[in-house]
């Protein structure tokens, strides 16, 4: 990659403009941060699974435990049949439950923080006559009770505060046979529609619900068209014309430019015949690029799969929000199941349901980068011509950093094809330093299924999966560099394959160090190969600028503590994998500048400038190495001790007052090959200062 740099700021930036390219042809993309063109909400923060039961296997909660994860994010999950997880009598004048089965499940979803879309649907087996909810006052009366009962019990259970941020919902698909409404007539969907809305009001009036979720298309052509009876229609209830509605749903599954050609027809639609609900939020809720999810696709396991869906959201920017200016929402893929390569998941667990490991795909990784952008969008300027092949997105921080996500998407093609010479421009930054680092999605990059061997998920080994989860996090294409913004202009020249991603992200140097992160707890997993993995989970720090969370091991609480995550992550939880004993674990957040915030240990024990960590915090670049000589550079300046430690955490070298800009260190009489990190010491009036350097 060829870097012109001229920048000024730190900054994120979303910005949403597809471009049409030709082969090979440049393509030029030019920002004005001094331009804002509204908020962007992370409307894509959805996914969703049919089979509830998975949630009862120790994978799935590590799943999930990623999920919640993701940073700046609170993603909500859309689980099936959850109604069908409740035992005892339920249709019946003294209704009794358990909710045992139902508790089990949504427990690990909040203890994550993450959201639920709630479709009301079950218990199966016959338990409710939808066909006669019209005509049969008792029956569509004992329903209305059971979904007060079901919103009382998860009041009760989570809390009012959390409940309300859920998104109840109709029955999932009632157009589609497999769940359990195709043949019942309009009328009674009304009336099943109003008992779920009357029945969650009935338990607490700041509850949402809305749908109808159909997937067949127009509903002028189905029997499922509750717009129409929300708009026009009569509560069967109350008996007051219209009914509530606090958002649309519906499954479009389509690749990009058919998936919101699709949507354009359909909202145009309800805009047209109901103008009432314009302003009424839409979401896509199963908004996948193609059906059927176990279905075997090459695509899928690979970066094509971070492509579609950066192109996918451009494209819902551009074409749905700027063009039609709709209150659109939520853009979200069925995709949180358990499968294997090929399928359309985010994880792929190797082993059996109690001893696993679980490899993250692109398809998960493009939502980590893309939760690193702004809530701000700026105004981007590109090639005249519109098509849907090459396209970025750019945002801005509340701290006015700016990240780019720049995407080449040939949609499902099984290979990266020729590339395409891109240029980013960005003016008016009003800064005239900034850290600029460049993460990547593509087959060499960020991209476990490269490390794998193709078609044979079961030919597997420990190298060849440590190759995997070595490649299964956010991957930089070039590391953080400090860059100079003259004019305030920062310009880059990108080279873009066919199913890229890149994030460019610019910061400025913050005031002080991050604050420290809390929560940290820890859960013991059993790993293929009979080892143990240890999951470190901690609630992330507010601050945008975070380049890497460092976790540090020790086997002995007071011990020296070492950087076990080999690469950078961003992500609010670590999986650990092998130590013999479980140890003691802290974790510190680090900035793009170098800066690390205070260490914190499970219980929040709080480590502040301990000598006892070894890590890779800042200073990478002040170390080189030629054979057997180690050669520091001192940039602070002033006097500073060194120390050098071996792999087993034993100091084998140490100098005091080493004032020198460069020192020269011959390692082959102590340490041949074997050392861990150079640490560096520094005093000044106020404090001791460190530094920890690894290679």
């Amino acid at each position: 990659m060829k870097k012109a740099h001229t920048h000024t700021a730190a900054v994120l930036v979303l910005v949403a403009i597809c471009l049409h390219t030709a082969v090979n042809s440049q393509v030029s993309m030019t920002v004005d941060y001094a331009q804002e063109s509204g908020d962007l909400k992370h409307f894509w923060n959805e996914t969703g699974i049919l089979y509830t039961e998975r949630f009862f296997e120790p994978r799935m909660r590590q799943q999930l435990d990623f999920m919640g994860a993701i940073p700046h994010e609170r993603y909500k999950i859309r689980p099936l049949w959850l109604l069908d997880l409740i035992d005892g009598t339920i249709n019946s004048d003294n209704p009794s439950y358990d909710f045992t089965r139902l508790d089990s499940v949504l427990n690990p979803v909040v203890h994550n923080d993450l959201g639920v879309i709630f479709p009301l649907m079950g218990p199966k087996g016959g338990v409710w006559d939808y066909d006669i909810f019209a005509t049969d006052e008792t029956e569509r009366t004992r329903y209305k009770t059971f979904v007060t009962d079901v919103a009382e019990h998860l009041i009760s259970k989570y809390g009012a505060e959390t409940v309300r941020t859920w998104m109840f919902e109709t029955n999932n698909e009632p157009d589609v046979s497999a769940f359990g409404m195709s043949n019942i007539d309009s009328e009674d969907f009304y009336a099943y529609y109003d008992a779920c809305s009357e029945g969650l009001r009935e338990a607490d009036s700041g509850l949402q619900f809305g749908g109808a979720a159909i997937a067949r298309g127009i509903p002028s052509f189905n029997r499922f068209n509750i717009w129409d009876h929300c708009a026009n229609g009569t509560n069967i209830f109350t008996g007051e014309q219209g009914v509530r509605l606090d958002y649309i749903t519906y499954h479009k599954k389509e690749v990009p430019t058919e998936q919101v050609n699709q949507e354009i027809e359909f909202i145009d639609w309800i805009h047209s015949n109901y103008p009432s609900l314009a302003d009424v939020p839409i979401i896509n809720n199963e908004g996948d690029a193609q059906t059927g999810w176990a279905s075997y696709k090459g695509w899928r396991p690979m970066p094509n799969a971070a492509s579609v869906v950066a192109n996918s959201v451009n494209q819902h920017i551009v074409r749905i929000i700027d063009s039609m200016g709709v209150n659109y929402t939520g853009l979200a893929r069925d995709n949180i199941h358990l499968g294997e390569f090929g399928q359309r998941v985010l994880m792929v667990p190797f082993g059996s349901a109690t001893r696993f490991s679980l490899v993250k795909l692109p398809s998960y990784t493009v939502l980590v980068a893309m939760a690193l952008l702004g809530n701000r969008r700026i105004a981007v300027t590109a090639a005249p011509r519109v098509t849907d092949d090459i396209g970025i997105i750019a945002t801005k921080t509340a701290e006015g950093d700016i990240a780019l996500l720049v995407y080449h998407d040939d949609v499902l093609t099984e290979n990266q094809g020729p590339s395409h010479p891109v240029t980013v421009t960005v003016n008016n930054i009003p800064f005239s330093s900034a850290m600029y680092t460049h993460y990547r999605i593509d087959v060499d990059h960020s991209s476990p299924y490269s490390y794998a061997d193709p078609g044979d998920s079961d030919n597997m080994n420990q190298q060849r999966l440590a190759d995997m989860r070595l490649h299964d996090e956010l991957e930089y294409l070039e590391e953080p560099v400090q860059v100079d913004i003259s004019g305030g202009t920062f310009s880059t020249d990108l080279d873009m394959p066919y199913n890229t991603v890149s994030l460019l992200v610019l910061t400025q140097q913050p005031g002080s160090p991050p604050e420290a992160v809390s929560n940290v707890s820890v859960t013991q997993y059993g790993g293929m190969y009979q080892t143990r993995e240890f999951l470190v989970e901690w609630d992330e720090v507010s601050a945008r600028n975070i380049r890497t969370y460092e976790i540090l091991y020790s086997t002995a609480e007071d011990g020296q503590y070492t950087r076990v995550n080999e690469n950078d992550i961003v992500e609010a939880a670590y999986l650990h994998s092998g130590p013999a004993t479980k140890g003691h674990y802290r974790v510190r957040a680090v900035d793009y500048w170098g800066q690390a915030g205070p260490a914190v240990g499970e219980g929040g024990s709080l480590v502040s400038g301990s000598d006892n960590i070894l890590s890779t915090a800042a200073g990478r670049g002040n170390i080189f190495q030629s054979g057997k000589i180690i050669e520091y550079h001192n940039d602070r300046g002033g006097a500073v001790t060194l120390s050098l430690y071996t792999m087993k955490g034993a100091c084998v070298f140490s100098a005091d007052a080493i004032t020198g800009p460069v020192v020269k260190i011959d390692r082959s009489g102590f340490c041949p090959g074997l050392y861990t990190a150079l640490v560096e010491r520094k005093k000044s009036d106020a404090a001791e200062s460190y530094r920890f350097i690894v290679r």
